[in-house]
């Protein structure tokens, strides 16, 4: 087998990996407001009104949290699909947020307009495993991409902090360009202010 093969390879047993986190995590945390929106239904009391509506919200909540899991992950399948993987071997983390959410500047740059907002596809905080060592970027840095890192198998999907300020380099890409990043689903802004999960 290539390093390219087995590269792939990696990738595609992360995105299974991935896919599995997010409706384990689903199964392991659904049931309990699934149980609580029963026990209302079946006791036809309303002094138990706020267990139902607990339950309804919580399993809302999961849901959500299965979608944007699921959802962000094939973001970074696609990716991969439109792009060929380059390997980097540094980065510059500049800081991360709650939900999964990390900036870091990719390779030597420095110039904090190129910082990249990058969502964990499995929405855990603080930074992955070994991902000082380098990752494979697969992308277009003007619309952004998906990265997987070695070390730990996490997936991050990415794209620039400052979108409206590549606006006009973007428009004038050129017409294949364009057409990549749609392809790869990133020719739009795709990264949204997430919702923070714990656990």
């Amino acid at each position: 087998m290539s390093s390219k093969e087995r590269l792939n390879s990696e990738i595609r047993e992360a995105v299974r990996h991935h896919y599995r986190f997010a409706v384990k995590r689903f199964a392991r945390q659904a049931p309990l407001f699934v149980a609580l929106w029963v026990l209302f239904v079946v006791s036809d009391t309303a002094l138990l009104i706020p267990v139902g509506l607990v339950g309804i919200l919580g399993g809302l909540y999961c849901l959500q949290m299965l979608a944007r899991r699921a959802g962000c992950t094939w973001m970074c399948a696609r990716a991969f699909r439109a792009y060929e993987a380059d390997f980097v071997p540094t980065l510059k983390k500049v800081r991360q947020e709650g939900g999964g959410v990390l900036f870091l500047l990719l390779g030597q740059e420095r110039n904090p307009m190129w910082t990249m907002r990058a969502h964990k596809a499995s929405r855990k905080d603080g930074w992955p495993k070994d991902i000082e060592a380098g990752l494979w970027f697969a992308g277009d840095r003007l619309f952004g991409g998906a990265a997987f890192v070695p070390g730990s198998g996490e997936l991050l999907i990415m794209q620039p902090n400052g979108w409206k300020l590549w606006a006009p380099e973007r428009k004038s890409a050129g017409a294949e360009r364009i057409a990549r990043a749609r392809r790869a689903g990133i020719r739009r802004l795709r990264i949204r202010r997430p919702v923070r999960v714990h656990g």
